[in-house]
Parts: structure tokens; sequence; C-alpha cells
């Protein structure tokens, strides 16, 4: 039914009408990419001059990031005149922009002698964009971490206490990890696998993880065992702890959960407000662009907004109450628009990518 007629918004609604309830997802997948993003700026490929391209790069331009593909220099116990050259091999990938846009209208006759009032009600449809753009953004970067995972992963027999506990599935390419396994060094073999394959940073620190719902369930249960009555020295382990978090837009079908864990840096994000947005330009028909000044919370940024008031006749709507067939509507088109980035690597194959797929069994 359209809102315009929602019995909610009429006069004979009890005083304080607020929302219904409903479940407030987690957005752990936004909040690590804030992460890798700083990493990414702050010594990685995401340079200021890239970012600076890309937060301003017109609708209808492309842009491609030019990179230095790895080829090993031969080396030899000769001194001679012939020498090897060893050419450098460049490349690029091309960097496509998502944009994903939310649209609500505002009739303000509808609010006079309302128990609701337009504020609150604005506020309501503001909660469900921010909503919608989180979950976006959030199932856009999985789609990023699931194509690029690795499917190639080293020593997975040397961190398995019984063999197979732990194993590299190369058919599906990711790390399945037995039930019985996942107990309460988990993080630190996990650190330990990864680091030995070179691409995930020196550290436990250096690499960050998301997870499913309840993905971590046994394994938190098995480490808060041990209190101050049932104590054990988990001083190792928690010296090579990953940081996880949970993310509602990891859907997990079948598993005790699943989950990614990457670099910090491997993943980056780059806002982008085309010249429209930027000048705040508005047209002679009473279009207006505004560029975002206010975060929305679970999103993390203020999307650009393009407006105007208009003339409506509601009974398109379904509108039956006289004062709507003929009145305003003030429309808002709410815009995100951004890039994701990732490293580059030249063939996923055969090459141990800096992302990788976690799948905790339930048996």
């Amino acid at each position: 039914m359209p809102y315009i007629d929602n019995t909610p918004l009429v006069a004979t609604q009890f005083l304080g009408a607020k929302g219904e309830v409903q479940k407030d997802p987690l957005y752990g997948v936004l909040r690590a990419m804030e992460i890798s993003t700083a990493a990414a700026k702050a010594g990685g490929f995401l340079t200021a001059a890239i970012s600076q391209k890309l937060a301003t790069l017109p609708t209808d331009q492309s842009f491609q990031i030019p990179v230095m593909e790895e080829t090993p220099i031969a080396t030899s116990s000769a001194i001679t005149f012939s020498i090897d050259p060893n050419f450098g091999k460049s490349n690029f990938y091309a960097v496509s922009k998502i944009t994903t846009t939310g649209s609500f209208w505002i009739v303000p006759s509808q609010f006079e002698n309302n128990v609701i009032a337009m504020d609150e009600y604005q506020l309501s449809r503001l909660v469900q964009l921010d909503r919608a753009f989180a979950n976006s953004r959030e199932v856009n970067v999985v789609n990023v971490l699931n194509n690029r995972r690795t499917q190639v992963l080293a020593g997975d027999t040397l961190v398995s206490p019984t063999a197979g506990d732990w194993n590299f599935n190369t058919t599906n390419d990711d790390l399945e990890v037995k039930r019985v396994a996942q107990r309460n060094n988990y993080y630190g073999l996990m650190g330990s696998l990864l680091k030995k394959n070179g691409t995930f940073g020196m550290e436990a620190s250096d690499m960050i993880g998301v997870n499913s719902e309840l993905a971590m369930t046994v394994v938190e249960e098995e480490r808060s065992k041990f209190g101050s009555n049932n104590s054990q020295n988990q001083q190792n382990d928690f010296n090579r702890v990953i940081q996880f978090m949970t993310s509602s837009n990891i859907v997990n079908t079948s598993d005790q959960g699943i989950g990614y864990v990457f670099k910090k840096g491997a993943l980056a994000i780059v806002d982008n407000n085309t010249w429209e947005f930027r000048m705040q330009v508005s047209s002679g028909d009473g279009w207006q662009w505004k560029q975002g000044a206010v975060a929305l919370p679970r999103l993390g940024r203020s999307p650009n907004l393009l407006f105007r008031t208009a003339a409506i006749d509601a009974s398109a709507l379904g509108a039956t109450t006289p004062s709507l067939t003929a009145t305003i509507a003030d429309q808002y088109l709410y815009v995100d628009q951004y890039f994701i980035l990732h490293t580059f690597n030249s063939d996923l194959t055969s090459r141990v990518n800096d992302i990788v797929k976690i799948k905790n069994l339930l048996t």
C-alpha cells in the first residue's frame, strides 16, 4: 500500500506512535573496510593521486590503476659483458563505479493535524535509507571478497592437530575448519597459517577478519571456559589473535559459519562525488543537487541528495482525501557512489592472494 494511505499517519492513531520492532543488522564489513582503507592509504596501493582522481571522476569516464607485476631477477655467478636485461612488466586493472540510489516523498499537507510530526516521519525514512545503503555496500564488498579469495594456500596440514582438522578445499577455494578444531587456539593457528603464506602480513595485527553471525560461537565458548577458577594460560594465543567483525550480510546456509580474513590494506573504498553535487547546482525546473553534510551512522558517510518540491496529483498514488489530490510533495533522491579497490594479482590460480575464505564446519 502506498505510504500516503497508511493508517499510522491519520489522526485517529494513538499519540506517540513509533516504529515497528525490527532487527538492526550488524555491519562488520563496513567497519573492517574503514580499517583496511586507512591501511591502503597509509602505506599501500591507494596513493593520494589515485584517491583524488576517483573522488571526482565523472560517471561517463573510466579509470585504470597502473601496477607493476612481480618479475623476479635471475642471478648467476658470472661477471660478463652479456648482461641479462631482466625487464620488468607493467600492467593495469580497470575499476568501476558503483551507484546506489534510494528515494522517498514527503507530502507536507499530510501532516496537518497529524499525531506524527513530519520531522519524525522523515527521520524514520532516513533510518531505512541508512540500512538499505549500508546493506548494499556490504553485499558489494562481500562479492569482491568472494571473487578475490585465494585459490592457493599452503600449510593447512602443519596446523592440524589431527589430519584434516584444517583443510584448504581446492574445489571450493575455502579453508575448512572442523568443529573439533574450533577451540581456544583457533585464532593463533589461523594467524600462524596465514603468516606462512607470506601475503597476509608478518603479524596477526596486520590482518582483519569478517564473519557471518554465530560463526565464532564454538570458538568463543571454548575460550570462555577458562575463568578464574579454571584458568589456562592463553597469552601466546592472545598475542596472535586476528580481529574478527560480524556482519549480517555474510550469508551462512549450512555451516557453523563462514567468513573472510584479509590483509589490512588489501581492499579500500573511495567515495565519489560528481560535479553537480560538488558544485551544488540547481536547475530552472526546481531540481537541486546537494552534497552530503552529515554522515548516516550505519553507512559511515553522507550520501548526496537530488531534491525538488513538485506539484503532484496524489490520486495516482491511491490517495482518496480531496486535499491530497492536488498538492505539493518534497521529493528526495539520495545517491551513494563509490569504488571498491583491491590489490593486484596477475594469476589467482597459481599465486597466493591476500584474501582467504574461512568455513567453520558443523561437524
